[in-house]
């Protein structure tokens, strides 16, 4: 089956078409948040009074003001890093030796988010846990759809390019890769909303509860 006729089943028929590769990446996320979380068990004292410093440094800043920034300027930075992501993974996807790259990414993303909120837990308690709910929480919520969907996309695109070889009667190949294309505007589209609730919404909140983290 092709890639786009995928599509043409409907949401429920393009779910149960990449079911397994849904599982794989859902797989490869959830293990990067548990490892990111042990791994905060592991830090020597060393790097984590390091860390300690620098987050103290930083809801410090957060609670006095002294680090706010532009709306637009954070909202511009956030969605262009969101958004080379995606292309990243996009490009990614036409060629099938980028598929452990794929699985990398993906597995260094559930990474980053286990440690940061284990992390913050471990040290600040309550505190960390709101801090956590408001500072990772909310773009996540957008991001993480959106990293999975253009991840399993990419999977799926790059195993079509083999499977092509076999096909006597391949679909052709500028109609997949518009489909392709449609798949990473619609995680565009989650990113750019990931990007305006870390732009917008995240440091409201992280101001709100650093200066209850400092009080």
């Amino acid at each position: 089956m092709s890639f786009v006729d995928g599509f043409r089943l409907g949401l429920s028929g393009y779910l149960r078409r990449n079911a397994l590769l849904y599982l794989v990446v859902l797989g490869l996320l959830v293990g990067g948040v548990c490892l990111g979380a042990t791994a905060v068990k592991v830090l020597d004292r060393e790097e984590k009074a390091e860390l300690v410093r620098y987050l103290a440094t930083f809801l410090r800043g957060l609670s006095d003001g002294k680090l706010r920034s532009e709306p637009s300027v954070a909202l511009r930075a956030a969605c262009l890093q969101n958004l080379k992501t995606v292309g990243f993974l996009w490009g990614l996807g036409l060629t099938v030796v980028g598929i452990p790259a794929v699985a990398a990414v993906v597995f260094l993303r559930g990474l980053a988010v286990g440690f940061t909120v284990a992390f913050l837990v471990d040290e600040m308690g309550q505190a960390g846990l709101l801090l956590a709910a408001g500072a990772v929480l909310p773009q996540n919520l957008l991001a993480l759809p959106a990293l999975v969907l253009i991840a399993v996309s990419s999977l799926s695109f790059s195993l079509l390019l083999v499977r092509r070889h076999w096909d006597p009667d391949p679909r052709p190949l500028a109609e997949e890769v518009l489909g392709y294309g449609f798949v990473a505007l619609l995680a565009c589209l989650l990113m750019v909303g990931a990007g305006l609730l870390e732009a917008c919404v995240a440091p409201v909140f992280m101001r709100l509860i650093a200066g209850y983290a400092m009080s």
